[in-house]
């Protein structure tokens, strides 16, 4: 976890700027501090992060969903009220069980006050790996002020593949320096393409 200011946690994974520690997910628990989960939810990152709006706890948790052979990754945030958590928001994507299995899904979150204003925004960046193709599809969601924007698009696994991205016009209304931010993690998303080259269908 490359911490931008703050305290890293060698078994955190990530970017970030926060004004608390970042913990890893067994000091946090050990702490108290992690939300109940629902039933068959496997938490895979936490930190903890304080804006102006409170103390916050930011979560990428999985569910393996065996009626679809696949599997749900959530990114949520909750904000501290008395001794429990309260849910901001929840992002949800599927991943087809056999692309999870042989291509664990590769994300990248940060939390960063860039425009200033005092809350943090949360920037999450991932790949959807294709087995059917040699593309692959790249999301990226930008939380801010609890609201969702998005960038989808392909993500090109070589210097001789070309990718594309889509932009709505709700993004544009963001800050320009969030926008900046924005673009920058989308655009590192295709070297982590390139890092596991997509195989046969699993057996």
């Amino acid at each position: 976890f490359q911490a931008e200011d703050g305290i890293r946690d060698v078994a955190v994974t990530g970017v970030q700027t926060c004004a608390l520690p970042i913990f890893s997910i067994g000091v946090l628990q050990d702490q108290g501090k992690l939300p109940e989960l629902a039933e068959g939810e496997s938490l895979e990152q936490a930190w903890q992060c304080q804006d102006s709006g409170g103390e916050h706890l930011f979560t990428v948790s999985r569910v393996v969903v065996s009626s679809q052979r696949g599997m749900e990754v959530q990114f949520a945030q909750r904000t501290r009220t008395g001794k429990s958590w309260k849910k901001d928001w929840q992002a949800r994507d599927f991943f087809p069980l056999d692309a999870t299995l042989r291509h664990a899904p590769r994300n990248q979150v940060v939390l960063a006050d860039v425009d200033r204003d005092g809350e943090l925004e949360a920037y999450i960046a991932y790949i959807l790996p294709s087995l059917r193709n040699n593309v692959d599809e790249g999301k990226l969601l930008v939380f801010h002020k609890g609201r969702k924007y998005a960038i989808r698009g392909v993500i090109p696994r070589g210097p001789d593949d070309f990718g594309s991205r889509q932009i709505n016009a709700a993004f544009l209304s963001l800050p320009p320096t969030v926008q900046a931010r924005a673009l920058a993690l989308w655009d590192q998303l295709a070297p982590l393409a390139a890092v596991q080259p997509v195989g046969t269908r699993a057996r």
